[in-house]
């Protein structure tokens, strides 16, 4: 399965910090070839196919200690064009709907889970139906996750019912906890400013982060609603982070 939680460790010692699982991954990722082949003036179906021609789906291997393949190579150039045509699809707004729409029938799976997750933060409301039959019958479990959780993003009230429906009978355990956490929305759209974060994120900064060398500072919010920053750490303690580790 593809989606599966990985842990990233940082220990701060003298400065130095060590680095494994998906921080690696970010850690090596530069991100100008992706950007240099991809623009807001493409049209997205355009972009979702320069990302099907970049993207390796054999390029998963198993995680240390685990059968299954959870993992990419260190050096896999996949992501940076993965993240840099997602960034790009949800910077063309309501205006890429319809071709995102008619990507949830692509016969690549990476492409349809990449449509299904833009979904969510493209305020496509005309998307919901083909979301909705997503969620039911598309035979990957990851594409069904990704499209669960942009129908309630989306609202999805109208849809409720149908999700009730399907989450008993969801045989993978990730995708039957997001159908959940659809429901959980209860008809509440995404607040329009997740997507306006994402739209204006430096997608430079996803190569900020090197293997073996301190780790950049940054800010996030805890569950208690406090600010956060990674350098009030340095030097006291070790810092855990927990990523969903998978098409993210």
């Amino acid at each position: 399965m593809w989606y599966s939680l990985c842990s990233v460790v940082l220990r701060f010692v003298r400065g130095s910090v060590a680095l494994s699982g998906l921080g690696a991954v970010l850690a090596i990722v530069s991100v100008a070839a992706a950007q240099e082949t991809l623009n807001d003036k493409a049209s997205v179906s355009a972009i979702l196919e320069d990302f099907e021609k970049a993207w390796n789906d054999e390029d998963w291997g198993p995680s240390q200690g685990k059968s299954g393949k959870y993992m990419r190579a260190l050096d896999d150039g996949g992501w940076k064009h993965r993240m840099a045509a997602f960034q790009t699809i949800v910077r063309h707004g309501t205006s890429g709907g319809v071709d995102l729409v008619k990507a949830l029938e692509s016969e690549s799976t990476p492409v349809r889970a990449l449509a299904a997750q833009a979904l969510g933060y493209c305020a496509h409301t005309d998307a919901q139906p083909a979301l909705a039959r997503t969620v039911e019958h598309d035979r990957d479990a990851m594409v069904r996750l990704y499209a669960a959780d942009s129908l309630g993003m989306l609202g999805g009230r109208d849809y409720e019912e149908l999700l009730r429906r399907i989450e008993p009978n969801e045989k993978n355990r990730d995708t039957k906890r997001h159908i959940g956490y659809a429901l959980d929305r209860e008809g509440h759209a995404v607040d329009a400013g997740v997507a306006g974060r994402l739209r204006e994120w430096d997608l430079a900064d996803l190569g900020s982060a090197t293997l073996h060398q301190p780790a950049p500072d940054f800010e996030l919010a805890s569950l208690d609603g406090r600010q956060v920053r990674l350098s009030q750490f340095r030097d006291k303690q070790s810092v855990v982070l927990i990523f969903v580790y998978g098409d993210t």
